[in-house]
């Protein structure tokens, strides 16, 4: 059984100010205000009764993890309006699969530990308006997925991950009160496997904002003993 740490998701920790009341099983409709707020990523916990999940994938959008990130770049067609190449829709229809999309804001970010970002284009369609990059890790292979949305979007998209990944291993609700002391419920889901995990968050960034993550269980665990590593040395110096 793997220990499964949330707080070092060093891509997807992008949270800044919402406060975690409490918790429980019990599911409450959500409050869709859009106020700015930031929730802690849901962790998977240690339980040695964690049932088995049998839907753990190897891919996703037909991307492997642990392999090198081979998929081809998005069409593109010049643009006079924004002064840059844009998507070629017509294009990116016939293809059939994914593309890198080199056009996207979360395209080619460089994080510290070596890893970096790929956008990813021509998603599935199943509702709701999502983005999605990868993120290989300082050696080129795939190591996880984040997925950001709307939060009035999370039911849909949490519908089709049950649908295609089976019951979550875990499932919470947390409320959570922003600085301006408005409070909130936040629903958290996890699937736990043996190489791969799942954090599902309904409200994380901003109150109107959920995130996904997709991550495989050795990059945790490399990036939790990177980081016990730095915190033992910076400790030194004091």
């Amino acid at each position: 059984m793997h220990t499964i740490i949330a707080t070092t998701l060093a891509v997807a920790s992008f949270t800044s100010g919402l406060t975690v009341l409490a918790q429980g099983t019990k599911q409450q409709p959500p409050n869709k205000s859009s106020k700015a707020a930031t929730t802690t990523p849901a962790s998977a916990p240690s339980s040695p009764t964690l049932p088995a999940w049998t839907k753990e994938p190897d891919s996703f959008l037909g991307v492997k993890f642990s392999e090198p990130l081979t998929v081809a770049d998005c069409p593109t067609i010049p643009s006079r309006s924004i002064g840059a190449p844009a998507l070629d829709k017509s294009a990116m229809a016939a293809l059939g699969t994914v593309c890198i999309d080199t056009t996207s804001n979360y395209h080619g970010m460089r994080i510290p530990d070596g890893s970096r970002t790929h956008g990813i284009g021509n998603l599935p369609e199943i509702g709701p308006r999502f983005m999605v990059y990868a993120t290989t890790d300082k050696n080129g292979l795939v190591v996880e997925f984040t997925i950001n949305l709307k939060q009035d979007g999370f039911e849909a998209m949490a519908a089709a991950f049950k649908d295609r990944y089976g019951t979550p291993i875990t499932s919470s609700l947390k409320s959570v009160r922003t600085a301006a002391g408005g409070e909130f419920s936040s629903q958290e889901l996890t699937w736990v496997g043996k190489k791969i995990s799942i954090f599902m968050s309904e409200r994380q960034g901003r109150i109107d904002t959920s995130k996904i993550n997709l991550i495989s269980n050795d990059f945790i665990d490399a990036e939790t003993k990177s980081q016990q590593e730095n915190r033992s040395k910076e400790s030194q110096k004091f």
